[in-house]
């Protein structure tokens, strides 16, 4: 799940950056590539809730400063 979550957040800052970079170059392929980011961004949300739900749900089960 970790790695997931690190590739499209990896995903989602290279089509951010690349996006700004392409507004100076050709605007249509910029708004596609905005286009991805935002779409990165939909996938990265769910699953950042999942994984706070499953931090919370190990919390009361933490005995490692016992």
């Amino acid at each position: 799940m970790n790695k997931l979550i690190l590739i499209i957040f990896t995903i989602a800052v290279i089509a951010q950056l690349t996006g700004i970079v392409l507004l100076f170059i050709n605007a249509k392929l910029a708004l596609q590539v905005f286009l991805y980011y935002v779409a990165a961004i939909i996938l990265l949300v769910p699953l950042l809730i999942i994984k706070k739900r499953k931090t919370k749900e190990e919390d009361p089960n933490d005995y490692r400063d016992y």
